[in-house]
């Protein structure tokens, strides 16, 4: 379980014992590096309850998700 501003409001964390890549999957069209800045004005899906879903709405206000239910539907 990843560490939240909310989480961490009823749990108490350990430090990491594995680390687990976030990573953007897009189209096989796009071919430049992307980082989340580059993503305006795309639609970009994440799943459900993540913590990164969490962090990333925080760190990013102003940018546009939607949460789908699990990976696949997220791909599709």
């Amino acid at each position: 379980m990843a560490e939240t501003p909310e989480r961490k409001k009823y749990m108490l964390f350990s430090a990491p014992y594995i680390e687990s890549p976030r990573v953007i999957i897009v189209r096989d069209d796009i071919k430049d590096p992307l980082d989340i800045s580059k993503l305006k004005g795309l639609k970009v899906a994440m799943i459900k309850n993540y913590a990164i879903g969490a962090l990333l709405r925080e760190a990013h206000p102003r940018q546009t998700f939607e949460d789908v239910s699990d990976a696949i539907s997220g791909l599709k």
